[in-house]
């Protein structure tokens, strides 16, 4: 038997990443949202989150975003003979889009609509129309009220609880993250939003409010963390590197479940 790790890198204030995470079905768009009959749309290319520019490109969806593609992936090679070769485990890595911004952050729309769009109402509307219409076909009730602000907080939570309580528990922090920025409309690493997050994964309120509010608790580690993954994705996510035993793997952007089943099936074949 084979132990394979998946490396999730993500920012928990990427949208990309948040429907990455968690769609449960694929589903295709015969007639993809178009906003502007003049306009010419890019369905080629996988969105990603970049530090620059957020979405990238910042209008041009996918035709079949796929919402939580290695769950379903998993599932499928896991139905075959392979679940008795491999056995494969998500693990969550920490990457940074807006590494500069305040832990107290600023209004959300604003900032956006200024240091991504240009200042542009047009642009913003057309960015908001995009996200609605993609969130509510798949589940997700984005809102784009509330706040921006530094996420290091947040991968300091996960990548704590990941390493103590496994990888189940970082799962439902890390959906559970998500739901309260995009959704809810929190900050995005205060501690009210940390502990509510802490509170779904079924963590102990008082250990997860100590380590909360102990801010600089396994810091340098985490640092030294997102450098190292600051290196590894190109500045963009979400990445998912599935270890080999010949070879790693490397998926970016928000792809279909298929492009995972086809690598996932890869490691199999070659762990042999």
């Amino acid at each position: 038997m084979y132990d394979s790790t998946i490396d999730f890198t993500l920012d928990t204030i990427c949208p990309w990443t948040y429907l990455a995470k968690k769609r449960q079905t694929r589903r295709r768009y015969d007639n993809p949202p178009r906003l502007d009959s003049q306009a010419t749309y890019d369905f080629s290319q996988p969105i990603t989150c970049h530090h620059k520019h957020v979405i990238q490109p910042p209008f041009h969806p996918h035709p079949s975003l796929t919402y939580s593609p290695l769950p379903p992936a998993l599932r499928r090679v896991r139905e075959t003979d392979a679940s008795s070769k491999v056995t494969f485990t998500i693990k969550y890595l920490p990457y940074q889009l807006y590494p500069t911004a305040s832990q107290t952050g600023e209004d959300k729309y604003e900032w956006y609509k200024k240091s991504r769009y240009g200042d542009s109402a047009e642009k913003m509307q057309m960015y908001t129309t995009l996200m609605t219409a993609y969130g509510l076909s798949a589940g997700i009730h984005f809102k784009f009220a509330g706040t921006v602000a530094n996420t290091l907080q947040a991968h300091r939570l996960i990548q704590h609880f990941q390493s103590v309580s496994g990888p189940e528990t970082a799962d439902k922090l890390v959906a559970s993250l998500y739901h309260l920025y995009f959704e809810e409309e929190a900050h995005p690493s205060s501690p009210e939003t940390l502990l509510a997050a802490s509170k779904v994964a079924g963590i102990d309120e008082a250990e997860a409010k100590a380590f909360i509010d102990d801010d600089q608790k396994g810091l340098p580690e985490l640092k030294a963390l997102i450098g190292e993954e600051a290196g590894n994705v190109s500045d963009q996510v979400p990445v998912v590197r599935i270890e080999g035993r010949r070879r790693d793997l490397t998926i970016t952007g928000a792809n279909e479940v298929d492009d995972y089943v086809k690598a996932l099936m890869q490691i199999v074949k070659e762990s042999e």
